[in-house]
């Protein structure tokens, strides 16, 4: 049950405290539990992205203060306060208190001076934005001091015809600015399986020679975001440095200084099913497939065929495992700044 009050004009910080411990009496009825962490999501008004089935997951696990900014509503900026609740146990339920602003023609309600003052200080603050990253939006910088982490998901821009490439290029021109900054993309956390897969490939001792080996590269299967993320993983695994960019491939120098092309075709859904092929010196030929829920295929040179259990991460699964963790990525942030060399 919710209990909506709105609320024009600029924010009365004591007022819609008020209003929230009213909306989650009469949600949960009981005790609650305290938030553990603060989550602000920018998106366009009437957008969803799948928003409310993530915090439907997460629901009942994690309590939390999630204050929505929706960007695009006539006339002036209002806040709408809001509760739901999970039963919990007898120390009390898990409720997200929720505030969403409509950011109206005034404009007001994106700027931190309207809502900052809501943040519960004590706890950690994640800003999961859901708009346009090109250009880099200047808001970024304003509540970069706020901010513990900024949630980003390249395929949701994507779907927004926003260039990965020149996306990932600006986070890494940011990070390079400014190192304190930390990002997570869950494009990154959803291509889980092809990193852990092709790590898996050269598991075993005598098939590790084949990593210097290695003269192409072709993914079929994945958005253009997720290739991406990929190549520049794999990139930065192997030291390999990026030269060129051509449409769907890119051109890469081997630390021996010997070229390699990256190539995404075929792209679709991961969850449709993906296949990555290495080919090798020789003519050999290593193969990573997935065709199935959680299964994958796997053949290389010398072990022939075996199979491994991956997992492909719902968008709420991947945005609990990120509300959970304080630490930056430190091999995303590198596999980004190998797209800053051309």
């Amino acid at each position: 049950m919710e209990k909506v009050v709105t609320m024009a004009g600029p924010i009365n910080s004591g007022h819609i405290e008020e209003e929230i411990k009213r909306a989650l009496s009469e949600s949960a009825g009981a005790a609650t539990k305290g938030s553990l962490f603060n989550l602000i999501i920018f998106k366009q008004a009437f957008r969803e992205f799948g928003i409310d089935s993530s915090l439907n997951y997460i629901l009942g696990k994690r309590p939390a203060r999630i204050i929505f900014i929706d960007s695009g509503f006539p006339g002036q900026s209002q806040a709408v306060v809001s509760a739901r609740c999970y039963p919990g146990s007898t120390d009390g339920a898990v409720c997200f208190e929720e505030v969403h602003i409509q950011n109206g023609d005034d404009d007001i309600g994106r700027d931190p001076g309207f809502w900052s003052s809501l943040i519960i200080r004590e706890i950690p603050l994640y800003v999961w934005w859901l708009e346009s990253l090109v250009p880099f939006p200047e808001v970024f910088s304003q509540i970069d001091e706020l901010a513990d982490r900024f949630l980003i998901n390249t395929g949701v821009n994507e779907s927004l015809d926003e260039d990965p490439f020149q996306i990932v290029q600006s986070l890494a021109f940011q990070l390079n600015k400014n190192p304190s900054m930390s990002f997570a993309d869950f494009s990154w956390q959803r291509i889980r399986p092809l990193r852990k897969g092709t790590a898996a490939l050269f598991e075993p001792e005598a098939e590790r020679h084949y990593l210097t080996e290695i003269e192409a590269v072709v993914l079929n299967g994945g958005n253009s975001s997720e290739g991406l993320l990929y190549f520049l993983w794999l990139a930065e695994r192997l030291g390999w440095q990026l030269k060129n960019r051509e449409r769907n491939k890119l051109l890469m120098d081997k630390s021996d200084g010997v070229g390699i092309v990256l190539n995404h075709e075929n792209k679709g859904s991961l969850e449709s099913g993906f296949l990555l092929e290495l080919y090798i010196r020789g003519g050999d030929r290593m193969a990573l497939q997935c065709s199935g829920d959680n299964c994958a295929l796997i053949s290389s040179p010398d072990s022939g065929k075996r199979t491994m259990a991956v997992q492909l991460l719902s968008q709420g699964e991947i945005l609990l495992r990120e509300v959970d963790s304080l630490e930056a990525d430190l091999l995303y942030h590198k596999a980004l700044a190998r797209s800053a060399a051309i």
